[in-house]
């Protein structure tokens, strides 16, 4: 018999006439029936009950499976008007026990079929005993079961076959066919769910927890048909499944996350499973952000918190997540750096860190950190750092133009000196602070100066060199003028000594002229100096004693020797004799400089 189409709109005795079909004996009948109220809406309300009798053996008499399918997609059809009597039986009959792939085969083989679904049950977060990450999805370090066969999937064989090799082939055949059929049907029932609006989607969710990786996988694609079911529920639902060790489990979860994104519901839905008492959670949704690179740049601030977290995979997890998202990410960073919490923004200096280069752009806003509160500031140094060749030139045009009070001075002085010999170029800019009067100031530059290498004693020496070298005092008062920049000469003298002699060797030359200077503490200094360079400021203090016998340069010769003597005899000893000439010298304070020294290395075995 062949079924009429069935009108849009039908009376009460053609819905029973419908109905008394839907047990026809013909299963072609049956499936025509079901498809064909599927299309009479509303009209079909009264058959909702006959056609959920017709999903499978534990809702009424149905066994072909064709059927039970027709009757799904029929109930799908009617949508959300079908929902209060359908939606359960529909979720109960994709969670029905049904066949598998385990029967047969070897008890590796099994363990090696079922590897996948038990991998995306472990957990990945880590004990707070066990700070470090973890190794994941390694089923082989599982010793997993044989999987019995289960009733019903043995299959009749001739008793005479001796090939059990063949037996064996058979059964997992069939268990393959029977395992596709049932996926199959699945499918169709989830679809079904999936046309249910807001009671499917919340029984679809529900199902998702079934531990069977295929049947989460086909849950999901029936979630992303729809748009209701982008919730915070399911997106945490979703993060769990990114590290699965099924391949298709993982994708679809990618595939419906990025849906989340482009739809802009990411942040909504995400955002408040970070603060999850779970670890694990918080690791996973992190992650989850991350996948969505610039796309869920709003939320890096958010992530950016979970660099505190106590355990390390979610912190991991969150710097990775913060340098997926790249420039968008810095970007949404930078705008919550004056944020009134103090948290935030040491996290945020913290990401910022993270982005390395990224972060260039923002380097000026890092810098106005160093006057933040101390757990901010040490952040924003570090970022400073991180971030690289962007950061010294701000520092340094935040040195000497933008410092608010000298204790932000000093840190940002500090903060250039950090760079090292990276940051050269503005040793200048430090060697404005030496002699400055400001002890903090003098010591940050001199302690910088030095981390900059022979750049830094160059940058020194040119205040040493300078005649009037610039001071912050005014031009009323002269002599406070002239006061200011000796003793500005004076500290780079000294300086110039503490730098040692692998940085100041080439200026103990300028340092040797000074001792001829008519500045006895300016000379002072300088002498001392030269006493802490070694081998290069002996050299340099001997040359002065070849010069001449006049008055003035007499006494330079008399401190350049007193000099000599507070060295190691090590490095006055290959000179002995230019000092022993000086023991005829015409000027009586050479000559006794001279015996003094005589008599130091006489004691120390050099003559």
């Amino acid at each position: 018999r062949r079924v009429m189409p069935l009108q849009k709109s039908i009376s009460k005795s053609q819905i029973e006439v419908a109905t008394s079909q839907i047990t026809s004996q013909n299963p072609e009948m049956r499936k025509s029936v079901l498809l064909a109220l599927g299309d009479l809406g509303v009209d079909a309300l009264p058959c909702v009950g006959a056609m959920v009798a017709r999903l499978g053996e534990e809702f009424g008499p149905e066994t072909d499976v064709t059927v039970q399918r027709a009757a799904a997609e029929a109930l799908g059809k009617l949508g959300e008007i079908a929902a209060p009597e359908a939606a359960q039986a529909l979720a109960t009959r994709i969670l029905r026990k049904g066949p598998s792939l385990g029967t047969g085969g070897s008890p590796t083989e099994a363990k090696n079929l079922c590897s996948a679904a038990v991998a995306a049950l472990l957990s990945l977060a880590e004990h707070t005993a066990f700070p470090g990450p973890r190794r994941v999805n390694d089923a082989n370090g599982w010793k997993l079961p044989h999987l019995p066969a289960e009733q019903g999937e043995e299959m009749e064989m001739d008793g005479h076959m001796a090939d059990q090799e063949e037996v064996q082939k058979q059964r997992r055949h069939y268990a393959q066919q029977r395992y596709a059929e049932e996926c199959e049907t699945r499918q169709v029932f989830a679809a079904a769910l999936g046309m249910m609006g807001q009671a499917g989607a919340g029984l679809l969710v529900e199902c998702m927890e079934y531990p069977d990786p295929d049947r989460q996988e086909m849950i999901i694609q029936a979630l992303m048909k729809i748009p209701a079911s982008m919730t915070p529920q399911v997106g945490k639902a979703l993060s769990v499944f990114l590290e699965s060790g099924y391949t298709k489990l993982r994708q679809a979860a990618m595939h419906f996350l990025q849906a989340f994104g482009e739809a802009g519901v990411a942040e909504a839905t995400l955002v408040p499973h970070l603060t999850d008492d779970d670890p694990f959670i918080r690791r996973q949704i992190t992650m989850a952000l991350g996948t969505l690179e610039s796309v869920a740049a709003p939320t890096a601030p958010a992530v950016a918190l979970r660099l505190r977290d106590p355990f390390h995979s979610v912190r991991s997890s969150a710097v990775d997540a913060l340098r997926l998202m790249g420039a968008a990410g810095a970007a949404a960073l930078a705008e919550k750096l004056e944020d009134e919490s103090e948290g935030l923004r040491q996290a945020v200096c913290e990401g910022l860190g993270h982005l390395a280069e990224v972060a260039s752009p923002y380097v000026d806003a890092l810098v106005l950190r160093l006057g933040d509160v101390e757990a901010v500031r040490l952040e924003a140094e570090l970022a400073l750092q991180r971030v690289g060749s962007a950061s010294p030139p701000c520092l340094a045009h935040f040195i000497q133009t933008g410092a608010s009070t000298r204790e932000v001075q000093f840190l940002a002085i500090h903060a250039l000196g950090l760079f090292g010999e990276a940051a050269a170029h503005f040793a200048p800019v430090l060697a404005g602070f030496v002699g400055c009067g400001v002890d903090i100031l003098e010591e940050t530059a001199a302690e910088a100066l030095h981390r900059m290498g022979p750049a830094g004693a160059a940058a020194i020496a040119a205040v040493l060199a300078a005649p009037s070298p610039p001071v912050h005092v005014s031009d009323e008062n002269p002599q406070q003028v002239q006061a200011a920049q000796l003793q500005r000469r004076r500290a780079a003298a000294q300086a110039l000594g503490e730098l040692g002699e692998a940085n100041s060797k080439a200026q103990t030359g300028l340092l040797a002229h000074c001792l001829s200077e008519a500045d006895k503490e300016l000379k002072m200094k300088a002498g001392t100096a030269l006493t802490k360079l070694g081998l290069s400021g002996s050299q340099a203090l001997c040359s002065i004693l070849a010069a001449t016998a006049e008055s003035a340069q007499a006494q330079t010769k008399a401190l350049a020797i007193d000099c000599l003597v507070k060295m190691d005899p090590a490095y006055i000893g290959p000179f002995a004799d230019s000092i022993a000439e000086c023991m005829e010298d015409p000027a009586p304070e050479v000559r006794r400089s001279a015996a003094q020294a005589f008599a130091v290395l006489g004691s120390s075995g050099f003559v």
